[in-house]
């Protein structure tokens, strides 16, 4: 099982995607969410700072890398687990099981299952299931992740290696009018779609000449996409809020504010929650796993048995063909013993520990 942990520039990628929210917001499920779409505390006129949001985040993240760790079979690299947990945590962990993400990971096919994540990418607003901009850009960032290598890229020369166009994966492109843009509502933790800019038409590629895209979906009335000048609108009402609490994905603005919160980062973020009537505890530690060290000691101990039986045995003559004793007596056998139990004590630790470092 893998030992990898969250790094940084994974955490900082979930954050920027997940939005960050000072003031807890109502959902249409009727909970409330706040800091980076925590949900499991959040109560009506909680706030929080940035660096509460962040400790409740890796909270959240906790189980999900737990499940990335218990369900991949196949080693991974730093991306590589940095990006499933990213995955995982969005889709879901019981979605992730059951994917064909982990099912290429666990077979050997990494390439295929870095195709695979960018198939999660639709969404369901009102009961319509339609594309979200959003979860696709995610998805990108996530498949870049994961194909990060460590050390030299793979070399494809533009001089040796033609591309073609794989019409298999052409399939998947759907049409500019399928894709929506989810707008945050002012004051509330749902969205509201929008309809994407269509592009001009001679700026769409001939190489979707012919293709069947998927279906286009039909909004309902309330879901009619949301005009210029209703964003215009929207951006107007938001910006109050904005100037307040700056998007989570804005590094300068969000550079700046660590100076401004330093005071508050000294208190403990789950301290926050404590005179709001919610008990949060803190993940207990993981467990230390003592097995190595265990097999590391019989290991020594029953190399020194073996020396130390052969050694005696030696001064007893049974090493020595020419002075060999003729009878065995009790103090030889216990040496035979102790000898015997040392070399099968080296041969089953050492095979055991050269298995679990390969």
């Amino acid at each position: 099982m893998s030992q990898l942990g969250l790094s940084r520039t994974a955490l900082d990628l979930i954050k920027s995607f997940e939005g960050f929210r000072a003031k807890a917001a109502p959902i249409a499920s009727g909970a409330y969410t706040i800091g980076y779409g925590h949900k499991a505390t959040a109560r009506e006129g909680q706030q929080i700072t940035r660096e509460q949001a962040e400790e409740l985040l890796r909270w959240d993240l906790r189980p999900v890398e737990d499940a990335v760790r218990q369900t991949c079979l196949a080693p991974l690299t730093q991306p590589q687990f940095d990006a499933l947990v990213s995955f995982a945590f969005n889709i879901g962990v019981e979605n992730y099981r059951k994917s064909d993400v982990l099912q290429h990971l666990n077979q050997g096919e990494p390439i295929a299952a870095a195709l695979a994540i960018s198939a999660w990418r639709r969404a369901s607003f009102n009961g319509k299931i339609i594309i979200v901009d959003a979860l696709v850009r995610r998805r990108a960032a996530e498949v870049s992740l994961f194909l990060e290598t460590i050390g030299p890229r793979p070399a494809a020369p533009t001089s040796v290696i033609e591309p073609k166009l794989d019409y298999a994966a052409a399939l998947l492109v759907p049409k500019n009018s399928e894709i929506r843009q989810a707008v945050p509502i002012n004051g509330s933790g749902n969205f509201t779609l929008a309809q994407t800019k269509p592009q001009p038409a001679d700026e769409v590629a001939t190489a979707n000449v012919g293709l069947t895209p998927f279906p286009e979906a039909e909004l309902q009335p309330d879901e009619a996409p949301v005009q210029s000048e209703d964003l215009a609108q929207i951006e107007a009402a938001n910006q109050q809020d904005l100037q307040a609490n700056p998007p989570a994905n804005d590094l300068v603005a969000e550079a700046k504010s660590d100076a401004a919160s330093e005071p508050a980062a000294k208190a403990k973020p789950l301290d926050a929650f404590k005179g709001q009537g919610v008990e949060l505890k803190a993940p207990a530690p993981e467990p230390i796993d003592y097995s190595t060290y265990i097999m590391w000691a019989i290991f020594a101990a029953g190399l020194i048995a073996l020396v130390y039986g052969l050694s005696q045995l030696s001064a007893l003559g049974w090493l020595n063909a020419q002075s060999m004793p003729a009878n065995t007596d009790d103090k030889s056998t216990a040496y035979w013993l102790v000898s015997a139990a040392g070399l099968l004590s080296t041969i089953v630790c050492g095979y055991a520990l050269l298995r679990e470092k390969k």
